[in-house]
């Protein structure tokens, strides 16, 4: 006899718990999440914004953007600029 440590069940029998938030299972579309943050750069830098990930220490800002939002926002030099910390840059190239 195998014993199997993995147990499930169909969904007649498993069933919500009453009470319980299940939101976070279900995340956003991807076009839909914000992942960026955008902060004011320091008065040296030559764009009025700085874009940061989401996670980045140096960001101070708490408005969220979209993918694209941060790529519209990237794309004047002139208004934001990817923080040279976390450099979200790299990871947007792929998304775009």
């Amino acid at each position: 006899m195998r014993c199997n440590s993995a147990r499930s069940a169909p969904h007649p029998l498993v069933q919500p718990l009453p009470d319980e938030d299940y939101s976070s299972l279900d995340p956003p579309a991807p076009h839909e999440r914000q992942r960026w943050r955008i902060d004011d750069a320091p008065r040296t830098s030559p764009a009025d914004y700085y874009i940061h990930r989401d996670d980045c220490a140096q960001c101070l800002g708490d408005r969220l953007l979209t993918d694209a939002e941060a790529l519209q926002a990237l794309a004047d030099p002139e208004t934001a600029i990817p923080c040279p910390v976390c450099r979200p840059d790299t990871v947007l190239r792929r998304v775009s």
